[in-house]
């Protein structure tokens, strides 16, 4: 769950005490809830290499964060024009997540990618 959204729902939880002590009438059905989908523990996306470069290392953190992953890539690398396919599990409650590349020439990039939606990443 995003962190966001906890002080929303610690006041929603306050206010729903006083709702919960009035007895409820037994014929009429609570409505269905729709969770939020919950952001994946460990998945696999793709990044492609279009930067001219060869990839070295990539790294990854929640936003706001400031903890980066161990290289992504494991010491291996990406020729430019190549891909590969990248196992994270650095965001356990937000589907966001930063990347720091760095590249064969020690320049870095830096991007964001949403797991929940995507599972393909380009380096430029």
């Amino acid at each position: 769950m995003p962190l966001h959204l906890k002080p929303v729902l610690f006041l929603l939880s306050a206010l729903a005490g006083p709702l919960a002590a009035q007895e409820a009438d037994p014929t009429t059905e609570a409505p269905a809830e729709t969770p939020e989908p919950a952001p994946p523990d460990d998945v696999l996306f793709t990044i492609q290499n279009d930067a001219g470069v060869m990839l070295m290392d990539v790294f990854a953190t929640a936003p706001d964060s400031g903890v980066w992953s161990s290289d992504l890539l494991g010491g291996g690398v990406v020729s430019s024009g190549s891909n590969a396919t990248i196992r994270t599990s650095v965001s356990p409650d937000a589907c966001e997540v930063s990347l720091r590349m760095v590249m064969a020439d020690a320049t870095e990039r830096t991007g964001s990618v949403n797991l929940c939606t995507q599972d393909f990443y380009v380096v430029q």
